[in-house]
């Protein structure tokens, strides 16, 4: 008998949506740029037919076989498994770099030496097949997961599922340890972005992820930041999801609405001509002799495309198309099929019936049974087989019976089988949810009886007391997901677990631990907290008395739960949490999780004087070191000048050859003195920071050599700036940086170079030279998933970048991508300061508001940002606000802003040395002249400060400190200026021209531009308005230095102030049209500074080459023997 082939249904009503795709992939592969495709759509209206179609016909027969296609799909328990798609989808790239050349792929991976891809084998297990062994690097004993945190506190004894295999726990337990970090969305959005870059150099991809409707938040995030870093990417990403509402955590990733590389897919219903179409492809009859039966099948199906393909499948089931012998063609009775087909609105319940009717016998029933219980729409047929054989009666009997009724699931049409692989996956959702209504009701004992025999096998695999097996790579499940799953599945099963015996209890509640940990390994934090709640809940029905009798079990708890709660934003109930733990801890050794975790709730979340109190009271309980309630003058000099007397006789060979620190304690104390440090100085609390990185100091060079030596050697330079010993400062920095590069503790290594590179090495070399450095520590501190200082890390690079005076352009996408991420991770603290910088440099840009020196625009409102953070004491935020503002003053003459700024600002031997140091200096110093200038008024007091500011960089120069040289120089023309005016003109502007040369030859571009602002508005406004005698040569001096500024300016990529001196010196510059003003770096000048290798935090960034600052120091060496004669005035 005949019969009809329902396995290749043909492509029918889709080809407009066919030729968008099609268009997409074009612009992907031929302009190389990103193209995102948003295909929606209620269920069943053929989505996913639509793309894999799509794929098949012009992506795998492309004639160039230049094209690789990846897929990934989320369903309703994507919750339980984050980043499963995009796991899935690399996972098939990572295939296809092996079957196209493995040898070639592991040496391009090799290559891109600064990535960690082994970062990934958790994401990507298949991965490890490409990279090449390395050298292992010793582990950072202080890192984010150590016992300061407790986060992995569990006991090894007792901890096992089978008696007999108390080992396999214990080193599960451990392999979590080891592998357990925080925050890898950063970490994955470098190495996957990597990754893909490296294929689309010679391969133009498409990923497509399925029913994104069901992602989960870690996923959504990271595939946002990946679209926001993937531009230049040859990269065609499609997303299928049924409608969404504006609030529904998917919608930001394919709402784009800044993005022209975005389209949308709406599919409705099949029309009548659809559904005749494909009849007349399936029983080859014409179109008028199909005219009836397409109503019905209309009628039936409501035009839903997946039901009309379902109800194709019912009549052929049902035999109601039957194949005439006689005229060899299709025939049917309509009335028999109106009278024996039901209409049903619910497709699910149609698959539901014609599933009935092919399974026959109970083996393929109990195994759609069990695969929909997985909760997956794709599954491992190993995995599958281990979750059916739980308890007594073993439900398929070998691993070969059980793939001949996976075939038989495949030639039915339900289950799709992954090709040379072991993976299945249903053939719809609709058939999964056909699956799912035989599973018992829930909440029944038979529904927590399979749940938790699932769960147990999977517990056992992940302990390794049963083998993954297979061959394949992508089968390979982690432990971290095994964990995760299991426990989904046991948690499942309450009633269950509570029958169990205490001793087996508690065995679960220590499983909710690892698996909280496992979801902590990839920033899964609501899972965590779910994880380790139910964990508690569960002690708590084992005992009432929890902490009396279970207290390791319930401290490491509570440890994880409270800094989960704090990932998480909960500060209430990680607050509560802390209270409870300090009340019932019994040593100081316990308390130091929650203490870590109460200080990093309270500076997280403003409350900076409660951190520093809180930080304070443990450096005092752990190292019984005090701090006065005031500061008395004369005791902290004789401190530091103790400290530096002590420095001084260290050689640097001491240093270097540090004996190792032998006690704990030791470690626990100089962990807590930074961490103090680092918040008193958000806190302005310069004096508690001080003292607190000379008691670092001295216990360092008592006790030797740790994970936190390099950090205090640090602080050793820092005192030595601050003391202004730059020879003994730079000696100290040099040997801090020689540290670090051993890379013995990664983690307090990279906080060490971004210490030494912000306070303390630019004082004694071109500040050009910092940036590389920097971007090496905050690539360490993303691999090690060092987050807090990679967000503090990336600020210093933008702000020495700014300060390098580079093009604005490429920094300002970086200061957006970095707010996107810091608002992920609800980093406040940082988040204020970088708002004000973000904010100055979109005024430069001329995208603030129409007052260029207030920090009120898209980013920020200046008032109500500032109110707050008077409110909260957040002195280093109105710090930075009062430094930009008085920055933007100077550069537009708003010398009443300026001089207000300039007064909020604190006194400078309170600041610190850092980076914006030189710029405040040098900007209240330009003030003070400019208000000699305008006003007679206080006009000898002006000088004089002007003078002692100018004073202050000489005495520096003098010290061989290179970045302080131009701004001498233009401080002095300045000087000169006020001082000589008119009477000698080629004196004031000689002085003009060598700060101009300075600036110029050492790199800083804004500098150059303002000092030929400043030599016009000299020419300008004393020779040509003042001085009728020199006016002709004079308007001919202003218009070069103006019109030279004006073109520094436009190359630096400050459009308003251009637009300000078009305007202000409209007069001096008649016959320069803006558009004639090359913009955004894009002079030779600008443009050569810039390199293609970019800083990894995010795609367009603006990192500096090797050879871009090559030529400052150059021109650094060149003016050394200058600025060795140069006498302060």
């Amino acid at each position: 008998m005949m019969e009809l082939d329902l396995d290749n249904l043909p492509f029918c009503g889709r080809q407009k949506e066919l030729k968008i795709l099609q268009d997409a992939l074009q612009v992907a592969s031929e302009q190389g740029k990103l193209c995102l495709v948003a295909v929606s759509g209620p269920s069943g209206t053929g989505k996913s037919q639509l793309v894999s179609h799509f794929i098949q016909e012009h992506v795998v027969k492309s004639p160039s076989n230049k094209m690789w296609a990846c897929s990934g799909k989320y369903d309703a328990n994507s919750l339980m498994r984050p980043y499963s798609a995009i796991g899935d989808c690399y996972s098939q790239l990572v295939e296809h770099m092996l079957q196209d050349d493995a040898k070639k792929w592991s040496a391009k991976l090799a290559e891109n030496a600064q990535m960690d891809f082994s970062v990934l084998a958790p994401l990507i297990p298949n991965i490890s097949k490409l990279l090449l062994p390395v050298h292992p690097v010793a582990k950072d004993t202080r890192s984010r997961g150590d016992a300061l945190r407790r986060l992995s506190r569990v006991s090894s004894d007792s901890i096992s599922f089978a008696s007999e295999n108390n080992r396999s726990a214990s080193e599960a337990i451990q392999d979590l340890k080891e592998a357990s970090s925080l925050h890898n969305v950063d970490r994955y959005v470098i190495t996957l972005r990597a990754l893909a870059r490296l294929a689309c150099a010679e391969r133009t991809l498409v990923f497509v992820y399925d029913d994104i409707q069901f992602a989960d938040p870690q996923s959504i995030r990271l595939k946002q930041r990946l679209a926001s870093t993937a531009e230049d990417l040859r990269l065609l990403m499609i997303a299928t999801h049924r409608p969404l509402s504006k609030d529904h955590p998917a919608a930001p990733l394919i709402q784009r609405p800044n993005s022209n590389q975005s389209t949308f897919i709406e599919l409705k219903e099949f029309q009548h001509d659809n559904i005749r179409d494909m009849l007349q492809a399936v029983l080859k009859r014409e179109p008028e002799d199909l005219q009836d039966l397409t109503f019905l099948v209309q009628r039936k199906t409501g035009s839903n495309p997946c039901a009309v393909q379902e109800y194709l499948r019912l009549l052929a089931h049902q035999r109601l198309l039957q194949f005439c012998t006689t005229n060899y063609r299709w025939t049917w009775d309509l009335a028999k099929m109106e009278m024996e087909t039901d209409v049903s609105d619910d497709i699910v319940q149609m698959v539901v019936h014609r599933v009935d009717a092919i399974c026959d016998s109970d083996d393929l029933r109990k195994l759609l049974l069990h695969a929909a219980a997985l909760g997956d729409s794709r599954f491992e047929s190993t995995l599958l087989f281990h979750a059916m054989n739980y308890g007594a009666n073993r439900k398929v009997t070998t691993l070969d019976s059980m793939h001949q009724v996976l075939a038989q699931g495949c030639a039915e049409g339900l289950l799709e089988h992954q090709t040379h692989s072991t993976w299945y996956k249903f053939s719809h959702d609709r058939v999964l949810e056909a699956a799912q209504t035989f599973l018992p009701e829930t909440g029944s004992y038979q529904r927590e009886e399979l749940h938790f025999g699932i769960g147990r096998q999977l517990l056992k695999m992940a302990m390794g007391e049963i083998s993954c097996g297979g061959g394949d790579d992508n089968m390979q499940h982690s432990k971290s997901k095994l964990f995760i799953m299991a426990m989904t599945h046991c948690n499942q099963a309450p009633g269950k677990v509570a029958t169990l015996p205490e001793n087996r209890c508690l065995e679960f509640v220590k499983a909710n631990h690892m698996a909280a940990d496992a979801a902590l390994e990839t920033t899964s934090f609501a899972l965590a907290v779910g994880f380790l709640e139910r964990g508690l809940r569960l002690l708590g029905s084992i005992s009432v008395i929890k902490w009396n009798e279970h207290y390791d079990t319930m401290l490491a708890l509570s440890d994880s739960l409270a800094y989960a709660y704090f990932c998480t934003d909960n500060v209430a109930a990680a607050s509560a949490l802390i209270e409870d733990i300090m009340t019932h801890a019994k040593s100081l050794d316990h308390k130091l999780g929650a203490y870590q975790s109460s200080i990093l709730c309270r500076w997280q979340h403003g409350d900076l004087d409660g951190a520093l109190k809180q930080a304070m009271a443990v450096v005092k309980e752990v190292a019984n070191i005090r701090f006065p309630k005031r500061f008395l003058q004369v005791h902290m000099i004789k401190r530091i000048l103790g400290i530096r007397g002590v420095l001084a006789k260290t050689t640097d060979q001491q240093l270097l050859n540090l004996p190792d620190i032998s006690e704990k304690q030791i470690h626990t104390t100089l962990y807590f003195l930074n961490l103090l440090a680092a918040v008193a100085s958000f806190a302005n609390a310069e004096q508690i920071c001080v003292m607190t990185m000379i008691a670092s100091t001295k216990i360092t060079l008592k006790h030797g050599y740790g994970p936190e030596t390099v950090y205090s050697v640090a602080s050793a330079s820092f005192i030595m700036i601050l003391l202004e010993d730059y020879d003994n400062g730079n000696r100290l920095a040099k040997v801090g940086m020689e540290l670090a590069s051993r890379n013995d503790y990664p983690v307090t290594d990279a906080r060490a170079k971004v210490l030494l590179n912000c306070y303390c090495i630019h004082w004694k070399h071109p500040m050009h030279e910092c940036l590389e450095s920097l971007l090496d520590s905050a690539n360490t501190c993303m691999k090690n998933a060092d987050v807090s200082y990679m967000f503090f890390n990336c600020f210093i690079y933008c702000l020495m970048y700014y300060y390098c005076g580079l093009s604005l352009e490429p920094i300002e996408t970086d200061y957006k991508r970095f707010e996107e991420t810091l608002s992920d991770y609800g980093q406040e603290m940082f988040l204020a300061i970088m708002r004000c910088r973000m904010q100055q440099i979109q005024n430069l840009r001329g995208k603030g508001s129409r007052k260029p020196t207030d920090l009120t625009g898209d980013v920020m409102d200046q008032d109500k940002c500032i109110a707050e953070w008077k409110k909260i004491g957040h002195g280093r935020a109105l710090f930075t606000a009062y430094l930009c503002r008085l920055e933007l003053a100077c550069y537009f003459d708003d010398t009443h802003i300026a001089e207000e700024m300039s007064k909020l600002l604190p006194a400078i031997v309170k600041e610190g040395p850092g980076v914006w140091l030189l710029s405040r200096v040098f900007f209240q110093g330009l003030l003070c002249f400019r208000l000699a200038q305008k006003t007679r008024r206080r006009r000898r007091t002006n000088i004089a400060k002007g003078k002692r500011h100018l004073g202050w960089f000489s005495t520096r120069v003098a010290k061989g400190c290179p970045n302080c040289f131009h701004y001498m120089k233009l401080l002095t023309a300045e000087c000169t200026r006020v001082t000589v005016g008119i009477k000698d003109i080629d004196k004031v502007q000689q002085s003009y021209d060598a700060g101009i040369a300075a600036a110029g030859k050492l790199g800083f571009m804004q500098d150059h531009a303002l000092g030929n602002e400043l030599a016009g508005r000299f020419f300008l406004e004393e020779v040509v308005q003042k001085n009728s005698d020199e006016c002709g040569s004079g308007k001919e001096w202003a218009e070069t230095y103006l019109t030279r500024a004006l073109e520094l300016y436009g190359s630096w990529g400050a459009e308003a102030k251009v637009k300000d001196m078009r305007r202000k010196y409209k007069d001096m510059l008649p016959g320069l049209d803006t558009s004639e003003i090359q913009m955004n770096g894009s002079s030779n000048r600008g443009s050569s500074r810039l390199s293609t290798t970019r800083l990894s935090f995010v795609s367009s960034g603006s990192k500096v080459s090797r050879t871009s600052y090559a030529s400052s120091r150059n021109s650094h060496s060149q003016l050394t023997d200058e600025t060795t004669t140069i006498a302060s005035v």
